[in-house]
């Protein structure tokens, strides 16, 4: 065989194998070697993350009755969380429980009938029976005000303490809803004047109390975005701490890093931000503090990762 023969075979031969290598052929026809895996392995995907919608993107509040320690306040009592909340509506920090719900079930209330209910039962040799017409449910009581509760962050409690000279002595605390931490409180007096039964309050009084409550507060939009370092079930460890002006009992957003880009059907894009969950905020150090999940789906909570980011409301 001359070399041109020789040549050519082995050009042939070199050919056939790695025709068959790419092909890549059937076990036990021509072994089991492979060059090329075909079709490619299956990358897993990610499940899709459970998002919520948050109670609010703002600080969200109820403020309630306030109780008439005097026992003559008659309708300052009612009209003073009327106009605090309008003016702490209009402050533009909070979003605020419509007063509507919150003038017959609140947390004085309850407390009062339920102490009436203690002093006016008749205890039998088996069983407690209430006098009245109308047997207390404190079940049902607690209930209502849990409802409310639960669709807020903070509520706003007090009492009135004085009344002297056309001026009302509020003692008020600020108190978050889900881990009943006081955020704030204090004293304030606030002038009034009442025409029949209508009361005005002092306007300026009222501004310079919801002044108060405002700064108690760090200015969101002030403090950097947060990240969650470690997470252990319900509770994060999340990078803001008191350098960030961080307190106990202040709520956050906990949100996917990126976003979700939706499309209109005319073709519009829509940028989702996706909330994972909300959560509260427990103990604080220095620069990170321990944070619980309070309103991811239920179970679900896992979805909540290292990484994600945490925004003060």
């Amino acid at each position: 065989m001359n070399n041109r023969k020789k040549i050519f075979v082995v050009w042939l031969v070199s050919l056939f194998i790695l025709s068959a290598a790419s092909f890549n052929c059937a076990p036990g026809f021509y072994g089991e070697a492979r060059l090329f895996e075909y079709p490619p392995p299956l990358v897993p995907v990610e499940p899709a993350r459970a998002t919520v919608v948050p109670i609010s993107q703002k600080m969200s509040m109820a403020v309630f009755n306030f109780i008439d320690q005097t026992g003559h306040s008659g309708a300052i009592t009612e009209g003073l969380p009327d106009a605090l909340s309008t003016m702490l509506f209009q402050s533009n920090r909070f979003s605020l429980y419509d007063r509507g719900q919150l003038r017959h079930d609140d947390y004085g209330q309850l407390l009062a009938s339920w102490q009436k209910h203690q002093k006016h039962k008749v205890i039998t040799k088996n069983q407690e029976k209430p006098l009245g017409s109308r047997p207390f449910d404190l079940s049902a009581l607690a209930g209502e005000f849990n409802a409310i509760v639960t669709n807020v962050d903070t509520i706003l409690i007090g009492a009135i303490t004085e009344i002297q000279s056309s001026v009302v002595t509020l003692d008020y605390r600020v108190v978050n809803a889900w881990s009943k931490t006081v955020l704030y409180g204090g004293q304030h007096r606030i002038g009034y004047s009442m025409a029949g039964r209508e009361v005005d309050f002092n306007r300026e009084d009222l501004r310079r109390l919801v002044k108060a409550i405002v700064n108690a507060f760090p200015n969101p939009k002030a403090v950097r975005t947060g990240q969650v370092l470690v997470q252990d079930g319900k509770v994060l460890t999340v990078n803001l701490g008191r350098r960030d002006k961080i307190l106990p009992g202040l709520n956050a957003l906990i949100i996917a890093p990126g976003e979700q880009i939706l499309k209109t059907p005319s073709g519009e894009k829509i940028h989702d931000v996706m909330y994972l969950a909300e959560g509260y905020v427990k103990a604080v150090y220095e620069n990170s503090c321990k944070m619980v999940v309070i309103t991811a789906t239920p179970g679900e909570y896992r979805d909540v990762r290292v990484g994600d980011y945490v925004k003060l409301k």
